[in-house]
């Protein structure tokens, strides 16, 4: 039993579910028949070998072209922080994914101040209220800290 079902006693809607179901939705409008709405759920309950090749079909097109879309968004995205010293970040939280429900967990903890940055280009970081802390944290495991004002 998964927790959703636990709690709301329901099967989850999973988005894929709702593209599944539009595509099997033909000739809807505001004002049908009972015999006209039963027929169409009718053809939506078959779920018809051509409707889930078309659906199949559309799927991974708009996976290639979503694909796509990143590499070219993202071609010349590698990120170098240079963090200074006084400047907020988050860190990584690396230290759940072992675990048994590491997706519920938050990914970052912070935010903390950088200190300083060492020659192996690790930081040392303290918690907002001046805590020191005593790991030493890598580069690619923070990012920075953007406040809403």
């Amino acid at each position: 039993m998964t927790l959703y079902y636990a709690v709301h006693r329901v099967k989850p809607l999973y988005p894929f579910d709702i593209t599944e179901a539009t595509f099997f939705v033909v000739g809807i409008n505001s004002h049908l028949s009972t015999a006209s709405l039963l027929s169409i759920h009718a053809h939506m309950l078959q779920k018809c070998d051509k409707n889930l090749v078309t659906i199949h079909d559309h799927i991974l097109t708009t996976r290639y072209v979503s694909t796509q879309d990143f590499k070219k968004k993202n071609a010349n995205c590698i990120y170098d922080f240079n963090f200074k010293a006084g400047e907020l970040v988050l860190v990584l939280n690396k230290w759940i994914e072992p675990e048994v429900g590491w997706k519920c967990r938050p990914c970052y903890f912070g935010p903390m101040v950088v200190v300083k940055q060492l020659r192996n280009e690790a930081y040392i970081l303290v918690k907002v209220d001046g805590a020191i802390l005593l790991l030493k944290f890598v580069a690619f495991w923070l990012i920075p800290y953007h406040p809403y004002f």
